[in-house]
């Protein structure tokens, strides 16, 4: 207690420089808390996703697609029970800063693969027969006021029509849910009729998918059937690599930069550094 008092005096010595260092450790605990969560979000987050889906994509990038002819030759490998597949579309609503997810996907295999979500039997009818359908989670219709019957105008900054433009309309037949709270949190997304989008798209780009969407008869074979998925297409023009869905989103986040390290960093210089 004897030093109480010389602390206390280099303290109120000089008082901005002490409140100006207060607050830099109390903005650096900040920053631990949020960067432990965008670590946990990185990481943990993935976990969520399916553990009996794999996700094959080209063996350079998930950026290079891939053709549809490889589709039966992935649904006869051992242990697979449906295989779907999506293009990502890149599209905005009205304003460059409305942008959301959007995948075009063959609407008759989207929920053998993706169970998840909820949708009536009439509204899938109606996506698998319109062909410029298109369904949207309950989030993203409650977000913009959409319902069923509505045209959707997207510009997309990727697909261009045949004829040149950049500008598409889709048709709303049916809004989805999840199955459990944390799957309605994920319904701000939107799935686009692929037969419509796959004819309009400029012809070069037609007959290829983004990503196969592999879903397994067992979670345990995970490992064998990536294995033998890929070992189809080996020393091929179209070779593959296999990974679950989680390693997948993962990998993909990981294409802007190694995230928990830029993390980790940010919070050493904020404690190392706080003056």
């Amino acid at each position: 207690m004897k030093y109480l008092p010389l602390v206390l005096g280099a303290l109120l010595r000089k008082k901005w420089r002490t409140l100006l260092a207060l607050l830099s450790l109390m903005a650096a605990f900040l920053l631990l808390g949020l960067g432990q969560a965008v670590n946990s979000l990185v990481e943990g987050g993935a976990e969520f996703l399916g553990v009996d889906r794999l996700i094959t994509q080209a063996r350079t990038s998930f950026t290079q697609p891939l053709p549809l002819r490889m589709l039966p030759r992935i649904e006869a490998v051992p242990g697979v029970k449906r295989v779907g597949w999506s293009q990502f579309f890149g599209g905005v609503y009205q304003d460059p800063r409305n942008f959301f997810p959007q995948f075009a996907v063959d609407p008759a295999r989207l929920y053998d693969t993706y169970p998840e979500w909820r949708l009536d039997a009439e509204a899938k009818r109606d996506f698998i027969a319109t062909r410029n359908g298109a369904i949207v989670g309950r989030v993203l219709a409650d977000k913009y006021g959409w319902k069923v019957g509505d045209t959707i105008p997207l510009s997309s900054f990727i697909w261009q029509k045949r004829d040149g433009g950049n500008a598409w309309e889709w048709k709303l037949v049916g809004i989805f849910d999840g199955r459990d709270d944390a799957w309605q949190k994920r319904t701000g997304i939107m799935y686009l009729n692929f037969g419509y989008f796959d004819e309009s798209r400029v012809a070069g780009a037609a007959g290829l998918a983004g990503v196969f969407v592999v879903r397994l008869r067992d979670p345990a074979e995970v490992d064998t059937v990536a294995a033998m998925i890929d070992a189809q297409f080996a020393n091929s023009p179209d070779e593959t690599k296999t990974q679950s869905e989680q390693a997948f989103q993962i990998g993909f986040l990981r294409q802007i930069g190694d995230i928990a390290f830029i993390v980790n960093a940010i919070l050493g210089a904020a404690f190392f550094f706080p003056c």
